[in-house]
This record gives structure tokens, sequence and C-alpha cells, in this order.
């Protein structure tokens, strides 16, 4: 038999939806659909994240009927391209593997119609979890989407970046894609055919990538209940990141995975930051503060807060940083030592005190910055360098910080007004935020595993106004590489804000949050 030439489905539209997590299970208590009222957080009014992609691949679903393993193909397109150094989209020949594991008598090179029978969605993210796709990678989970609810479906698409549906398609659909239009819903009796696709955006229309295009439904279409399941799709690059952690409550998804499947979740180590602030304010006889306020409960209450043995007119002697949420105060003058002295006060209870003396003189201490970076000691030298070039000094935790080693980077020395000098992930940036043609806040950064030289420096423009975060708080690069503004002054809240731009997206995906301080106070604000 001749092989399909028309536009295919094969979404097999089951009597009944099987049991599964719900997504409004796993929402942290004030989100909008979440099990216990509270304050509702902000639901962006749109996003787009199938933006940065110029064009889709129909991936043989206009000869198949095989949309499931295209909506596979699409997110994990998507989900890599987001959240992974390197993008990777599963070629047709992997498509074809995952249509197998329904069809397993399909043959591309002799089609047979009574060979190609379609997919189920749950069936589909059943062996994803069990058993991964065909390119190595394991799902960790699902929940179903209620398509009715239109916050719920906005929520998923701006936390996880994509949603798997399941929708009716009808005559006139495909007559509307073909002339390019956005679909709506005209009942004409006719019976419709189910049809597995990926949405990634909404404005507040969803958006969703079929047979190679990217298409538009419109309200009226989406509110006939023509969308007949709803899924976000959790892997392993979504842990850790400031839209999973803030968006869905960790703790509920174990839970709710244990009581459907009767077994623990494999949840890997998730890495997020934390912001921290020492309270340095009051007399000289008062003790340092220290607060945490973390990414699960969207930087929305303190964590920690308890006091430091460290009495505060001891800390203008020094600099304090975290690492491992451990808190470290460098000391770098008025030592008994005339050597630069490193405290590591440690979590949980931050009444374990560990003390270096290190390798470096106070001396010249004040030529430059002093941090903790992967749990070594980094002096940033702007001052003083035998060139106009700044001067990275290096010494490691495991040699208890003795043996200095440095280099001479390709970053020349800056006014201090013009930007501000920062590691993270063991590399050297420059944020400027002054004086650039483009208006916006730029990064210089140069590389560790290149010894800092100039062939290792790029520069990007991101997307932070300059007028708009001029003099208004402390930057902070993470170790990862995204930037983070404390901002302290002239927020819209009246409350210390949390800005944020990622690396991944070259530092254009901007978020923030209100974090629970009047605006204007003052203290050491660190990020881990």
């Amino acid at each position: 038999m001749d092989q399909n030439t028309e536009l295919q489905c094969g979404c097999i539209i089951p009597d009944e939806l099987a049991p599964a997590i719900e997504f409004s299970d796993i929402l942290p208590e004030g989100f909008v659909g979440a099990p216990a009222p509270s304050a509702a957080p902000v639901i962006p009014k749109s996003a787009d994240n199938l933006k940065p992609f110029p064009s889709w691949n129909p991936l043989g679903n206009k000869s198949y009927q095989n949309c499931n393993a295209v909506v596979w193909a699409n997110t994990r397109r998507l989900v890599t391209s987001k959240l992974s150094e390197q993008e990777v989209y599963p070629p047709l020949d992997q498509v074809l593997t995952f249509y197998k594991t329904q069809n397993p008598e399909f043959d591309p090179k002799n089609w047979k119609k009574d060979k190609d029978k379609g997919m189920y969605i749950q069936k589909s993210l059943d062996h994803l979890v069990q058993f991964g796709g065909p390119d190595g990678q394991r799902a960790l989970a699902f929940a179903r989407v209620n398509p009715e609810k239109v916050e719920d479906v906005q929520m998923a698409l701006a936390t996880f970046g994509s949603l798997w549906l399941g929708i009716r398609v009808y005559d006139i659909n495909r007559a509307q894609f073909n002339n390019g239009e956005q679909w709506t819903y005209q009942p004409t009796g006719e019976k419709p055919l189910g049809h597995a696709v990926m949405a990634g955006a909404y404005d507040p229309n969803i958006k969703i990538v079929t047979w190679g295009k990217v298409v538009s439904l419109t309200e009226g279409y989406w509110k006939k209940e023509n969308v007949f399941d709803a899924f976000v799709v959790i892997w392993p690059e979504h842990i850790g990141t400031r839209r999973f952690m803030t968006g869905v409550s960790l703790q509920q998804l174990a839970d709710q995975y244990r009581k459907m499947i009767g077994k623990d979740m494999e949840i890997p180590t998730a890495k997020f930051n934390s912001l921290f602030r020492c309270q340095i304010t009051g007399g000289d006889g008062v003790l340092v503060t220290l607060q945490k306020i973390d990414a699960q409960t969207s930087y929305s209450s303190v964590a920690v807060n308890v006091v430091i043995d460290i009495k505060q007119a001891e800390a203008s002697n020094g600099a304090f940083a975290v690492e491992s949420n451990d808190l470290y105060f460098i000391k770098t003058k008025n030592t008994a030592s005339k050597m630069v002295e490193v405290q590591r006060i440690q979590d949980p209870a931050y009444n374990k005190v560990e003390s270096w003396v290190s390798g470096f003189g106070t001396a010249e201490a004040a030529n430059g910055l002093w941090t903790i970076d992967n749990g070594d000691l980094y002096f940033i030298k702007i001052a003083n360098t035998a060139s106009d070039l700044v001067e990275v000094w290096s010494a490691s935790h495991e040699g208890n910080f003795q043996k200095a080693t440095y280099y001479t980077s390709g970053l020349k020395i800056r006014d201090i007004g013009f930007g501000t000098y920062a590691m993270g992930g063991g590399n050297l940036y420059m944020i400027l935020d002054a004086n650039n043609a483009s208006g916006l806040v730029e990064i210089t950064c140069v590389k560790s595993d290149m010894q800092y030289s100039a062939r290792s420096l790029t520069h990007q423009v991101t997307g932070f106004k300059i007028n708009d975060v001029k003099g208004k708080g402390t930057w902070i690069m993470g170790t990862d590489g995204d930037l983070f503004l404390i901002k302290t002054l002239g927020t819209a809240s009246g409350q210390v804000e949390l800005h944020i731009a990622t690396a991944v997206s070259n530092y254009q995906d901007l978020s923030h949050y209100s974090i629970p301080f009047p605006a204007d106070q003052s203290g050491v604000w660190m990020i881990y």
C-alpha cells in the first residue's frame, strides 16, 4: 500500500483518562490552583518559549502517525536548548525508534497502514519514566494539567516551558494549517482525529508546534474541550532551575509520586541559588546577624535568622562570602598574624567555626577584592599591578589557603565606578553598568581554564537597562554564570528585589522576586 501523504495525526484518544499526578497537587501553597489558599503569585501575561527557534522539523508526521514521538523530540529540543549547555534535537531515526515502542512492526521502508496505528500519550510518558527515550534520557515524572484551568496552563508553560497536549483535529484545522491561519472550532458533526502536539507559548492564545510549524489556537478552539489531555514532563534538566524550584513543590511532587507509583521518585541533586544577607547595622558591640532566603519559597520568607559570633565592628576589617551554605569571613586587616585570615562558620547552626591563616599578607589586601569561589580563596587585584591588567590570585582550600598562584588577566583595570568585578565558577567577570553605548548592562568574562587570558574573553549585552539599575543595588555572579542584582533602591514594590538574568539565555531571560525586607535595607548580600 502507498504511504500516507496527507498531514497525519495518530494520538489515540482513550475511552477514559488513566490516573496521574495532578499538576495542582504539586504547586506550592500560594500558587493559583494549589490546595491551600494563599496569596497567588504573579503569572506572566505572556510567555514565548518558541521564539528562539527559527524552524521545526515535521520528523515524519506528515507521512506517519508518529505525532507523540515528535512531541518527545520537540520537547527534548526545547528543554536542552533552554536548560543545558548544548541543544539536542533528536533526529528522525530516534523518533521512529520511540514510535516503535507502541508499534513494534512499523517499518518506514515497507509502510503498511495496519502497522502505523499511532500512540497513547500516557503510555508514551510511562515509557519515558521507566526506560527513557532513544537519546538515553529518562523523564523523572509527569503531571496532568487541567486544560479548563487557564491559570494552571499558563503557570505550567511559564514553569516548564512546554506542555504535551492531546487535541482533536478537524478538517478545517488542516485547511487552516495549510493557509497559515490560527485554529478555530466550527461544529460540523464530523468525527475528529486525535493529535499530539507540544505547546510552548501563550499570548494569551496557546501556541503549539505541529507538522513543523508554530500554530496559534484561538480561545474558541481551546474552550470547546478540544484539548482532551495535557501534561507537564519533568526532566532532570528542570531540577535546580529557579522557575522549577519556585513553581513546584519538590516535596509534594515526591509525595504524589510515591502515592501514585508506590516507590520513591529518583530526584537528582538539586542546585539552586539561595540569597544570604549579613546584617551589620547597629552598635560596635552588636553581633552580625545572618539571614537566608530560599528559592523554594519564591524568596518570600526567611529560612535562617541566626546571630554570628562576629562583632559588627570587626566586620569592617574584611569581607563576607558564602560557599556550600557556609559563611566565610575573610579578615584582611588588623590581624594579629599580619596575614589574611579566613574563618568558616558552618551550616546549619552556624555555631561551629574553623580558622586558617592564609599565605597572603595584609599589606597587599587593600589593592583588590576578596571572595570564596568553589571553596577556594580569591584575590582580584585591581590596583598597583605590574601592568594595567587585573590580576587573579587564588589559594586552594585543600592547601589550607597557603600556596598562592596568580595570573595576569586579559581584563584592563577600570574605574570601579564603571562596574563591578566578580568571580563565578572560577571565572573572572566585569559587570559594566555605566557609559555603555548600548544603554544596557554588559558583561565581560575571562575563563579560568585558559588562565584568564585575552584569548578567552567574551562580551555580552544583557537585558538590564542601565537607567533602571545603576547605583541601585549589588551585582553578584553565580557559579553557573548567571547574573544577580539585589536591588535595594528605587524598587517598584518598596521591598528589596532579586533580579536574575540567566547565562543560558545570553542574559536576556530576566526574572525578579520581591524579598521580605523593606527597600533601603543595608547589609552584605551574597548568593549561593
